[in-house]
């Protein structure tokens, strides 16, 4: 009984936590919407200090995209019907995030050129590219999500995500960029869960994360870029 209510508790805060993005979606000032962020000097350049051959690995949900596409297609899901979250929830018992965000990928229409991207993080990728670094995708999005995004941005030349056996976040995408690539990796993410990655990391990018986040890896390393959210 106790691990259902865990379990119950932790659907609510997905389910609260997207009210608080779209709350904020709402109330910020149009305006800003389309304000289009640029690299600085400094952070065009930030990453020549690393070889080539060391890849950039970029997160997807609120790094390359300004959204997340769990909470997204959740809320899609049950905003026509709000009892579909006993659906959701039982996909969850069931068969934890895995088998949550497979089903919504099947049911949930989306079109993934229509999720906004974070320009700042879409320019370092072409640049860094153009330089003859390799740019790979790294995230606990579904492998046909992924899939899907990848074809969206030509930048892409690897893809790492959620499949049926592992979900691909915090330790498992460490381990997993880590195997893949053993001279090293540069990781761009946003979240206290990509702690664990940036700790395997050669370079690290900060996107948007909060201030105990960023203090957090302070402590031990410098990051070499931190882009502040702006959405």
């Amino acid at each position: 009984m106790g691990e259902i209510n865990i379990i119950t508790w932790q659907i609510l805060r997905y389910i609260m936590k997207l009210i608080e993005k779209l709350k904020s979606k709402f109330s910020s000032n149009s305006n800003d919407k389309n304000v289009v962020k640029k690299l600085n000097k400094h952070q065009r350049s930030a990453l020549d200090e690393f070889d080539k051959d060391i890849p950039l690995v970029l997160d997807l949900d609120e790094c390359l995209l300004k959204t997340d596409f769990l909470y997204e297609s959740l809320f899609s899901y049950i905003k026509s019907n709000p009892f579909r979250l006993f659906n959701a929830m039982n996909w969850y018992f069931s068969g934890g995030k895995i088998r949550l965000k497979q089903e919504l990928e099947q049911i949930v229409e989306y079109d993934v050129d229509l999720y906004p991207q974070n320009e700042e993080i879409v320019e370092l990728a072409k640049l860094e590219v153009k330089k003859g670094r390799k740019v790979h995708l790294a995230t606990a999005s579904n492998i046909t999500f992924a899939k899907k995004i990848a074809k969206r941005f030509s930048f892409i030349s690897n893809i790492h995500a959620t499949d049926k056996k592992t979900n691909l976040k915090a330790i498992n995408k460490a381990n997993e960029l880590q195997e893949k690539y053993p001279n090293g990796f540069i990781y761009a993410g946003d979240s206290k869960a990509d702690l664990v990655v940036w700790e395997k990391a050669k370079g690290i990018i900060i996107v948007g994360a909060n201030k105990s986040t960023i203090a957090k890896i302070k402590q031990d390393r410098t990051p070499n870029i931190i882009i502040d959210k702006q959405y």
